[in-house]
C-alpha cells in the first residue's frame, strides 16, 4: 500500500491533514479532553499519545496493512472506553 492510499483510508476512519505539513495527520477526541492521535508520513510512525502504552514499538510503525487494522480497532475502542473516561 502506497501513502496516497493509506491517506485516503485514514481520512475515511477519520484522520485530518495539517494544514501547515501534508505529511502530517490526526484524529481528535475533543469529548475526551482533546485526545490525539498522530501519524507522520516522513516518520512513517504512530503516535499514539501519552495514555496508551506501546509494548511493542514496531506498532508505531504504519508501513505495514496489519498495524493499520490495528489502529482501525483502537479508535473504536477509544471511542467506547474513552466514553466512560478511562
Amino acid at each position: 500500500m502506497n501513502n496516497n492510499e493509506i491517506k485516503s483510508l485514514i481520512e475515511k476512519i477519520g484522520f485530518i491533514v495539517d494544514s501547515l505539513n501534508a505529511d502530517l495527520y490526526s484524529k481528535r477526541y475533543k469529548k475526551h479532553g482533546n485526545y490525539k492521535l498522530n501519524l507522520n508520513f516522513v516518520t512513517n510512525k504512530i503516535d499514539y499519545g501519552s495514555k496508551i502504552t506501546l509494548g511493542d514499538k514496531t506498532t508505531s510503525n504504519f508501513y505495514m496493512m496489519k498495524i493499520l487494522l490495528c489502529l482501525n480497532v483502537l479508535i473504536g475502542f477509544l471511542k467506547k472506553v474513552m466514553s466512560h473516561n478511562i
